[in-house]
C-alpha cells in the first residue's frame, strides 16, 4: 500500500515524498515524530538521554572519566556505526584491573526502544537493581539511556 499512497501524493503534487518501507511500528520503534494518539503518549525515547560513548579498546581509567563528564553512574560501549554491544558501570570501571572496557563492561546489555512506555523499563529496573538501561533502535543503533531516578520522577512523579 505504502508505494501506492506515496505515487499518489505524487500525482497530486506533493514533493519530498518517501516510502519508508520498513513501516509504522519501525517508525515508532526509533523514536521518529508521529501524530495523532501516539504522539501524546510518554515514550522511553523522550526520556532518553545522552550518555558517555565508550569503545571497546579504551581503558576503564578514560571511561571513568568521560562518565563523570555525563554525573552518571555508566556509559555504553558502542561500536564505530552506533550499534551497542555493551554498557560500563563506573563502579565496575573503578573495580576494572583488565586494560580495556570491552573486558570489564557488561555484554549485550537489556535494550528498550523509543516507543516502549517507559514505565516497563522502571519495573524491570527496580526489578533488578539497576540504576539505568539503554534504548536502541530495531537495529540496535544507540538512542540513548533512560535513568531511573528521572523515570520514576515522570511516571510516578516522585522527586
Amino acid at each position: 500500500m505504502s508505494p501506492r499512497a506515496a505515487a499518489l501524493l505524487e500525482a497530486f503534487g506533493f514533493e519530498d515524498v518517501w516510502d519508508y518501507a520498513d513501516g509504522k511500528m519501525d517508525w515508532m520503534s526509533r523514536g521518529l515524530p508521529t501524530e495523532g494518539e501516539e504522539a501524546d503518549r510518554m515514550t522511553a525515547g523522550i526520556l532518553a538521554m545522552e550518555p558517555a560513548l565508550l569503545n571497546l579498546g579504551m581503558s576503564p581509567n578514560d571511561a571513568v572519566k568521560l562518565i563523570d563528564q555525563y554525573e552518571r553512574q555508566a556509559g555504553v560501549v558502542v561500536t564505530g556505526d552506533g550499534t551497542v554491544v555493551g554498557l560500563l558501570t563506573r563502579e565496575a570501571a573503578d573495580k576494572a584491573e583488565a586494560d580495556t572496557v570491552e573486558s570489564v563492561m557488561e555484554l549485550g546489555p537489556k535494550t528498550y526502544r523509543a516507543n516502549q512506555d517507559p514505565s516497563e523499563a522502571l519495573d524491570y529496573m527496580e526489578e533488578h537493581d539497576l540504576e539505568q538501561v539503554v534504548i536502541a533502535d530495531p537495529k540496535g543503533k544507540l538512542i540513548g539511556l533512560i535513568y531511573r531516578d528521572v523515570v520514576a520522577r515522570e511516571v510516578k512523579g516522585e522527586s
